[in-house]
């Protein structure tokens, strides 16, 4: 195979309906083609985007159940350690000016508590692409990069995935599993600089990346720049884009 694949051969690959012929002459020509494997790469994150939305799509009358569900209603924590910090005063009853600065304290405690637990990560679930002939070397280290991500050993699947960037340019594919494992395990430059690369307009990874940029910024309780980079996800639309209008009125919630 010399020519580009096209979008209805890509389709066809994805859902199984190539003959084995067709379908290993592709798979020779993936390995070798950069563009092409963006390509295929592109369009398996969307199928796999929609078989994720089905249930959801058939329960249109229930409220949409997002991807990133470490973000559902942590504000409550707020108010119930106002609540916590008042009752601990004791059972007699405080004068007005000395519950203020307590219920304060405890207000500003269950802020940095919220905003906290918003900004956990949460691997993102990763589906290998269904080629059955064999991979080149750096496919090989990929996938022994993920497999090692898979089993949350974060610390080996970094270590690995740095060996999986091509000799020129960069891999959004491994850039954004690399930044994800660098997060995991603290090394918080190394994985804003893989998530940027990976964030790049174009990119099929540019949503989640953001999102997770924008929870490390939570992080380290810069909500000004969450809410920036999560306005920039709602405003190029894509998958991510509900989920990031969704954590900014969280954040503003607790804010």
């Amino acid at each position: 195979m010399s020519d580009h694949a096209d979008e209805d051969l890509v389709q066809r690959y994805l859902t199984g309906a190539l003959s084995d012929d067709d379908r290993a002459a592709l798979e020779e020509h993936y390995f070798e083609c950069a563009r092409c494997r963006r390509e295929v790469q592109r369009h398996w994150a969307m199928l796999t985007e929609l078989r994720r939305a089905e249930p959801s799509i058939a329960s249109a009358t229930r409220p949409r159940a997002a991807r990133w569900i470490w973000i559902a209603l942590v504000p409550l924590a707020a108010a119930a350690l106002i609540v916590v910090a008042v009752r601990q005063i004791g059972d007699r009853t405080p004068s007005p000016a000395a519950v203020r600065p307590l219920a304060d304290t405890g207000a500003a405690a269950g802020r940095v508590a919220a905003l906290q637990q918003l900004a956990r990560i949460e691997p993102p679930e990763y589906v290998k692409l269904p080629t059955r002939t064999g991979a080149d070397l750096r496919e090989q280290t990929f996938d022994r990069g993920m497999e090692a991500y898979a089993r949350a050993d974060f610390q080996e699947a970094a270590a690995t995935l740095e060996r999986a960037q091509p000799p020129r340019g960069r891999d959004a594919r491994v850039d954004f599993f690399l930044g994800v494992s660098l997060a995991m395990i603290g090394e918080t430059t190394r994985a804003a600089a893989a998530l940027t690369s990976a964030s790049e307009r174009g990119s099929p990874y540019a949503g989640d990346a953001r999102m997770i940029l924008a929870k490390m910024d939570l992080a380290k309780g810069d909500t000004g720049a969450a809410i920036e980079r999560l306005n920039a996800v709602v405003t190029e639309g894509g998958p991510r884009a509900a989920d990031a209008h969704a954590l900014v009125d969280q954040i503003r919630a607790v804010r």
